[in-house]
């Protein structure tokens, strides 16, 4: 939920009425002073923005290890070989090209990221085998606007403060990917979803 605008009402409310319930009278003579009430409310509406790659399109980070792993049939080692750490071989939907682009602001006090994922055994390809989503590794730019760690089970979460007075928060910042785990998998082609979600606490 996005909300840009908030609002403002002003009730003033001043009574002097002699001889009416409740007002202050005097005559021209008496120096005292009369004191009056005036009630002013003001209103501002929660908001909270929270944006993950691009405005309009969806992050999708590919991770390729062909380059890295000896050709097919040409490995002829005693066991498998393993998986380097891998860094992202192309970044669409972002800002930026070397992570996720992430912006929150809320004026609702800390901000609690939650995700979810598509499949609660990992990513999964098309012959039906996963790699686990621990084998992502995330890190961010601003410690204040960490990236939750990545599970099968969406059980991580992170804390983003406040940045000024009032509870009011505004943070940006780059969250990278990378891959690893080194146990070979069976080959194929892995996919899968996580769903960010930012929530007032």
């Amino acid at each position: 939920m996005q909300s840009k605008w908030s609002k403002a009402i002003v009730f003033l409310a001043g009574s002097l009425m002699s001889l009416s319930t409740g007002a202050v009278s005097m005559n021209c003579t008496d120096l005292s002073n009369s004191e009056l009430p005036a009630n002013v409310t003001v209103e501002i509406p929660a908001f909270l923005y929270f944006q993950v790659g691009s405005a309009n399109q969806t992050p999708e980070i590919t991770f390729d290890a062909t380059p890295t792993l000896p050709a097919q049939g040409a490995y002829g080692g005693p066991v498998p070989p393993t998986v380097p750490v891998l860094t992202p071989t192309s970044i669409t939907g972002s800002d930026v090209s070397n992570g996720v682009n992430v912006k929150v602001r809320a004026n609702c006090g800390d901000v609690k990221l939650a995700y979810s994922v598509s499949d609660s055994a990992g990513l999964v390809s098309a012959e039906g085998y996963h790699i686990p989503f621990d084998a992502l590794i995330t890190s961010s730019d601003d410690a204040d606007l960490s990236a939750p760690v990545l599970a099968n089970a969406a059980n991580q979460q992170a804390t983003v403060t406040t940045t000024s007075y009032g509870a009011v928060t505004d943070r940006s910042t780059v969250w990278h990917y990378s891959y690893n785990k080194p146990d070979m998998p069976v080959s194929g082609v892995y996919q899968g979803t996580v769903t960010y979600q930012a929530s007032c606490l």
